[in-house]
């Protein structure tokens, strides 16, 4: 809370501009005065978090500018965030990235062309004990504006309850794990029957759970 409301007093000094670059923020922590002993100690703690986003491989991640996300419409766009070997700054930079798409579908810039996000590996983003704030309210309510969001992850007991809860549409293949099973048997209509053979389903079976369907249906993913 401390380094909230620090991080707070130093985005009020940008005149509220739309596009913030992490290194001019540092700029502004620096030549802020201190308050009291305590403000001064969040306001060095959040500068040295900052800088290591504006040094080395990591300084462009995090520039100013508008998000541009028009590429061809035959071909997705694919972010590896493998390359990013921190994996808190990865995570902050999902965060941002993530943020900038929430605040272009409020303002109707998905409204003409619909966007598709896919997210991979979700436990690394979405875990129960460690997700992307952001994400999670994406999962909520951003579907009203134009954008849709595929969760994948093998383990659903891996994930933060919200994402079983606001995804509409589940594709599930094999699943042998006993507490996954329940968590699953929690939210969807899993009869007596799909629970027997869900753990013996083959490469490219799945089921199909949807608020569309009355039941839910046996698929072939080719």
């Amino acid at each position: 809370p401390a380094q909230e409301y620090v991080l707070l007093k130093s985005l009020e000094s940008l005149g509220g501009e739309e596009n913030i670059d992490i290194a001019d923020l540092v700029e502004i922590l620096e030549g802020m005065a201190d308050e009291s002993a305590w403000f001064r100690e969040s306001r060095l703690s959040l500068m040295r978090k900052l800088r290591r986003l504006t040094i080395g491989g990591y300084k462009n991640l995090f520039s100013g500018g508008d998000l541009d996300l028009e590429v061809s419409s035959n071909k997705p766009l694919v972010i590896d965030l493998s390359k990013i070997g921190d994996l808190a700054i990865r995570r902050v930079y999902v965060a941002a990235f993530l943020k900038k798409i929430f605040d272009k579908a409020l303002r109707g810039g998905f409204n003409s062309r619909r966007l598709l996000i896919v997210v991979e590996e979700a436990r690394n983003l979405l875990g129960r004990d460690n997700y992307v704030e952001i994400l999670v309210k994406m999962l909520g309510e951003i579907r009203k504006f134009g954008v849709g969001i595929v969760i994948v992850s093998q383990s659903p007991s891996a994930l933060v309850e919200d994402v079983m809860a606001n995804t509409s549409t589940k594709i599930v293949h094999s699943i042998k794990s006993a507490v996954d099973l329940e968590v699953l048997d929690k939210v969807v209509n899993m009869t007596s029957e799909i629970r027997e053979i869900l753990p013996y389903m083959d490469k490219g079976e799945a089921v199909l759970f949807s608020s569309f369907y009355k039941k839910p249906l046996l698929i072939r993913i080719v």
